[in-house]
């Protein structure tokens, strides 16, 4: 497995593309997101999060590795964006997949520290693929 990698910039995300929108899929993200350290939240119209807050130690480690900070605590995050697509006559939908841990850090500013997981992905695709789409 690769080492964590920390980025300010573009997530990686796992893509696929649609001829329908996948109807449900953020709601149904939502509806899983439930637990007594979970949240959701809808930064855009496109955008949905489940935030999840870890175990204590981990926290920790988080803070300390990345220069968090304890007023605002590090989160693993999933997040589906979705965006349509016209090119021509067409339209497509393109859903994307991406699961980081989000890092507010001491000097503000939020860190976002990918886990890559080839296992994982491969199980997300795969259930974009059940959905209708097709991987990109």
């Amino acid at each position: 497995m690769a080492p964590p990698r920390a980025t300010d910039g573009p997530l990686p995300s796992l893509r696929a593309s649609f001829t329908q929108a996948p109807d449900g899929l953020f709601d149904a993200l939502a509806a899983t997101c439930d637990g007594p350290a979970e949240r959701v939240l809808r930064p855009a119209a496109n955008v949905v999060e489940c935030r999840m807050l870890m175990p204590p130690q981990a926290t920790a480690g988080a803070i300390l590795r990345y220069g968090g900070t304890i007023d605002d605590l590090p989160e693993s995050v999933i997040r589906l964006s979705s965006e349509r697509v016209i090119e021509g006559a067409q339209t497509r939908h393109i859903l994307s997949a991406a699961s980081f841990m989000a890092v507010p850090l001491a000097g503000g500013g939020t860190l976002h520290v990918v886990y890559p997981d080839p296992r994982m992905d491969k199980k997300v695709l795969r259930l974009l693929e059940r959905l209708g789409g097709t991987a990109m």
